[in-house]
């Protein structure tokens, strides 16, 4: 039984890990698909956005604090 808990948290955990990255993500996606809902933009060119905008957050994400300091 203790070995099904410890598996459910790590499971939630790898999806509720870090609250702002996740908040940084919903508000790309909000922007760019007002952008689109509204003209600005071209499907690819907001395709490019989402995955330029996601992997530079994680990547932002993943560098911080005193791991920027070493690098």
């Amino acid at each position: 039984m203790n070995i099904l808990k410890i598996a459910i948290n790590e499971l939630v955990g790898m999806f509720i890990d870090d609250g702002a990255l996740a908040l940084l993500a919903l508000a790309l996606i909000i922007a760019v698909g007002f952008s689109v809902k509204w003209a600005l933009l071209g499907g690819s060119i907001a395709a490019g956005i989402l995955i330029v905008g996601c992997l530079l957050m994680r990547g932002g994400n993943s560098c911080t604090g005193d791991q920027l300091m070493n690098f």
